[in-house]
C-alpha cells in the first residue's frame, strides 16, 4: 500500500523488509534499498508495490536513482555531480587517485551502486593523513544517512626538541668531551 507524500515519518526497517519480501527483490537491490538515507526509502516506498515490474529489483534501483535525483535538485548540491552507476574505471581511478590500499579498495567495492555513487560523489580524500581510513569513514557516515563530507585532521608535524641548556653536553656525550 503506496505511503502519503505528507506523511513525514520515515519507514521503519520492519516496513522495508516487508516491502522488499512482498515484491521479490534481489539481494543485491535490497540491500541497496536499507542503505538508503530514511528519505530516500521513504520515497521508494511512497511509490507503491512493484507488482506490474518485470524485474522488481532493477526498478526498485530506478526509483532508489530517482529519489537521489529529486532530493539533489532541491538541495544546493553543486552541479556536475555524476549520477547513475559508477562504472568499473570510474571507481579504479577514484581509488588510484586517492591512493587507497586494497583493503579500502575492497571495501568500496562490496558496496552497492548506489553507495558507490554515494562516495565517489561525496569528494576527494585529498589531505586525509590515512587515505583508506578516510573512505572507510566516508561509507560509514553515508550508510547511517550523512553524506560523506568527513573532516580531516591537520597532519602532526614531528616533535621538536629543544636545544640543551648552554654548559651541559648533549644527551648520552660525557662531560668534560672536548
Amino acid at each position: 500500500m503506496p505511503r502519503s507524500d505528507s506523511e513525514e515519518k520515515p519507514p521503519t526497517a520492519e516496513e522495508v523488509d516487508e516491502f522488499l519480501k512482498n515484491n521479490k527483490v534481489d539481494e543485491r537491490a535490497s540491500q541497496d534499498l536499507r542503505e538508503c538515507p530514511p528519505e530516500v526509502q521513504q520515497k521508494v516506498l511512497n511509490r507503491g508495490d512493484l507488482t506490474s515490474a518485470r524485474n522488481p529489483s532493477a526498478a526498485v534501483l530506478v526509483r532508489i536513482r530517482d529519489a537521489r535525483v529529486e532530493s539533489t535538485s532541491r538541495s544546493s548540491a553543486p552541479p556536475g555531480r555524476a549520477m547513475g552507476l559508477p562504472s568499473s574505471a570510474e571507481i579504479r581511478e577514484y581509488l588510484e587517485s586517492n591512493r587507497v590500499d586494497s583493503a579500502g579498495a575492497s571495501a568500496l567495492r562490496s558496496c552497492s551502486p548506489t553507495m558507490k555513487r554515494a562516495v565517489i560523489n561525496s569528494g576527494s580524500l585529498e589531505g586525509a593523513p590515512d587515505p583508506t581510513a578516510a573512505l572507510l569513514a566516508k561509507i560509514k557516515d553515508i550508510k547511517s544517512g550523512g553524506n560523506g563530507q568527513i573532516s580531516f585532521p591537520p597532519a602532526a608535524l614531528p616533535a621538536m626538541h629543544a636545544p640543551p641548556p648552554f654548559g651541559y653536553p648533549p644527551p648520552g656525550v660525557p662531560f668534560g668531551y672536548p
